[in-house]
Formats: structure tokens, C-alpha cells, sequence
């Protein structure tokens, strides 16, 4: 019989701890966690968790930076709606007002297949190795 008021009193106990450490040690705010606590809120939400997996984030101070790499989902995640859910959302998580900015994807140059070829033979070490070699070109790929 004494087993039964020790379990009884280790349950409750052991509730007691679990619920209560979240409040008195303050999370880590971190991109991981927003991402987490956003997808576990996405049936409440619209489509502002959609692509969040697709992006790459850094949390700085008040605000939360998005880096997209694909066009698409930056103007996804830059219309106003969806900006507006996910300030929403980061001053839920972080339980103070937070800023969501979010980034374009880095455009790469876009050149003609014929500009790489004159830039490529332009290329000092490229007019060396031609010169050395006695070699022309013959195709370049662009990657």
C-alpha cells in the first residue's frame, strides 16, 4: 500500500516539473524553433508555414530575416498577407513584437550564351593558356 501513495505523488510531481520549466527558462529564439512552432500551428494559420521550408532564416535581435532562393516563393512570402501572419506568428513565439523581413533570392548574372563566350575569352588566364598551348576555344558551359 505504500507503493500506491509514492506513485501517486511522483506523477503529479513529475507533471508539476514538466509543466512548468518551460515558463521560467526562456527559449532559445532561433530559426529551427520559429519553423517548429509555425508548422505546429499551420491548421490554425493560412499559408504563411507553406514555405517556410524552403527557405533558409536567421532570427537578429527583434526581427527575422527569410532568404528565398527560388522567386516564386519570394513573392509568396513577401505579399502582405502573408508577411503580416508570420509577424503574427513571431510575436506569438517570441512573446514580444518582432519584425519579418524577407529577402529576394540573389540573382545570378543572366548572359547570353554568346556574352559567356566573350567574356570567357576575355579572361586573362584563358588568353594565357590559349597563347600557351596554342589551343582555341571550342565550347563553354555556363553552371
Amino acid at each position: 500500500m505504500n507503493a500506491e501513495p509514492a506513485s501517486v505523488h511522483e506523477s503529479p510531481a513529475t507533471m508539476e516539473t514538466q509543466g512548468s520549466s518551460p515558463s521560467p527558462s526562456p527559449r532559445e529564439l532561433d530559426w529551427p524553433g520559429f519553423v517548429e512552432f509555425c508548422q505546429a500551428r499551420k491548421e490554425d494559420v493560412g499559408l504563411e508555414c507553406m514555405f517556410l521550408q524552403q527557405v533558409r532564416g536567421f532570427v537578429e535581435n527583434d526581427y527575422i530575416r527569410i532568404f528565398c532562393s527560388k522567386e516564386f516563393v519570394y513573392q509568396q512570402c513577401s505579399r502582405h498577407e502573408t508577411l503580416a501572419g508570420l509577424r503574427q506568428l513571431a510575436a506569438e513565439w517570441a512573446g514580444r513584437s518582432m519584425d519579418v523581413q524577407v529577402e529576394p533570392p540573389r540573382e545570378k548574372n543572366h548572359l547570353s550564351p554568346g556574352e559567356v563566350r566573350e567574356k570567357a575569352l576575355a579572361d586573362p588566364l584563358v588568353k594565357e593558356v590559349m597563347d600557351s598551348f596554342g589551343a582555341q576555344v571550342v565550347d563553354i558551359r555556363q553552371h
